[in-house]
C-alpha cells in the first residue's frame, strides 16, 4: 500500500491524470500540498478528512464534493454544495474513522498525530483546524497485502419465529450441523473439503463471543444465514442443500410442528456467490527507496 513518492515521482513526470493501486487514501490528496511546500501534519490531517468525500457535511444525502483549504498553520474545510454545511463534530469524527488509535494515523513514511488538533466553526458552512503535527519515521515501511483463494461461497438467508425453537437454537444449529455432516458423508462429501457457519441475527450475529449483553431476552423472531465455503461450486451447493433440509426437519425437544421450522424470502432459496478470497498476507516491509516495489508508467491519452 503505497504513500505518496510514487504518486508524486509521476506528478513529476508530467501525468495529469494518476490512475493509482493500493494506495493510502490521504496521500492521494496530500501528496501534491507537500510536494509544494505546505506543513505535512495539515496536508496529512487534510487528506484525511477530505479522503471519503462529503461525509463530514450535513446533510448527508447524495454524493457531494468536499473543498480544502491549505493556509499558513491552518486547513479548511468546505462543502462544495452551495445548500450543505461541514460542522466540527463531522470533522473531528472522521479523523477518528478506520484509525486503531483515536489520535494517530499511521502512513509509510510517519504518523500523523491529532493529539493537539483543534476544530474551529468559523462559519456555517466551514471548519478549520490546526494544531496537527507529523512524526517522521525512522525506518520507511509499506504495507503488504495478499489473498488466497479459500473456494466457492453458498448462502440461503431464512426466518424462524417458533417460540418453543427460538431459545434453544443454537443447539439446534449444531445437531443440524451434525445431521448434515453424516449425510454429506454418505454421499462422498468430505467433511475437510468445507465449512459451515451460521449468523444468526438477533443472536449475536454482529458481535460473535465479544457480545456484551448475551443474556437478554429471546427475541420473536431471527434471520438465519447460513454460509458454506466448499473447494468446488458443485459441493458447495450440495452442502447447503443437506443442511437446508437439516434446519428445515430436524426435531427439537417440545417440537409441535411436522411441518418445515425454516421460512425462506426467496425462491430458489439457495444463492452461489461464487470463488472467495480471504486474506493471507498481512505483512510491513521495510523499504530502503519507498518507489522500489511500485512500476510507474505514462501513457499519452489522445
Amino acid at each position: 500500500m503505497m504513500g505518496v513518492e510514487p504518486l508524486q515521482a509521476a506528478l513529476d513526470d508530467g501525468a495529469e491524470v494518476i490512475i493509482a493501486g493500493r494506495c493510502s487514501d490521504a496521500a492521494i490528496y496530500a501528496a501534491l500540498p507537500l510536494m509544494k511546500g505546505h506543513d505535512a501534519g495539515l496536508a496529512w490531517h487534510l487528506g484525511k478528512i477530505i479522503e471519503c468525500g462529503a461525509q463530514v457535511v450535513e446533510p448527508r444525502s447524495g454524493q457531494d464534493s468536499i473543498v480544502g483549504f491549505l493556509g499558513d498553520g491552518y486547513f479548511e474545510v468546505e462543502p462544495g454544495h452551495p445548500d450543505k454545511r461541514c460542522t466540527r463534530t463531522r470533522v473531528a469524527a472522521h479523523t477518528l474513522y478506520e484509525n486503531p488509535s483515536p489520535s494517530e494515523l499511521k502512513g509509510p513514511s510517519g504518523v500523523l498525530d491529532s493529539a493537539n488538533a483543534e476544530f474551529e466553526q468559523i462559519n456555517e458552512r466551514t471548519v478549520r483546524v490546526s494544531g496537527s503535527r507529523f512524526r517522521p519515521a525512522d525506518v520507511y515501511t509499506v504495507k503488504l497485502e495478499g489473498v488466497q483463494r479459500m473456494g466457492f461461497r453458498s448462502v440461503f438467508v431464512a426466518g424462524v419465529r417458533d417460540p418453543i425453537l427460538i431459545p434453544q437454537f443454537q443447539e439446534f444449529t449444531e445437531a443440524c450441523r451434525e445431521r448434515a455432516t453424516n449425510d454429506l458423508c454418505a454421499i462422498g462429501i468430505d467433511p475437510d473439503c468445507f465449512t459451515l457457519n451460521f449468523r444468526i441475527y438477533g443472536q449475536h450475529a454482529v458481535m460473535g463471543s465479544r457480545e456484551s449483553a448475551p443474556d437478554m431476552a429471546p427475541p420473536n423472531e431471527l434471520c438465519v444465514v447460513a454460509d458454506v465455503i466448499a473447494d468446488t461450486e458443485e459441493n458447495s451447493r450440495a452442502v447447503l442443500a443437506k443442511v437446508r433440509y437439516s434446519l428445515l426437519h430436524t426435531d427439537f425437544p417440545g417440537r409441535l410442528c411436522i411441518s418445515g421450522n425454516l421460512a425462506f424470502p426467496f425462491s430458489p432459496s439457495d444463492v452461489s456467490v461464487g470463488e472467495v478470497f480471504d486474506f493471507n498476507i498481512w505483512h510491513t516491509v521495510e523499504l530502503d527507496d519507498p518507489l522500489e516495489p511500485f512500476t510507474i508508467s505514462i501513457e499519452d491519452v489522445t
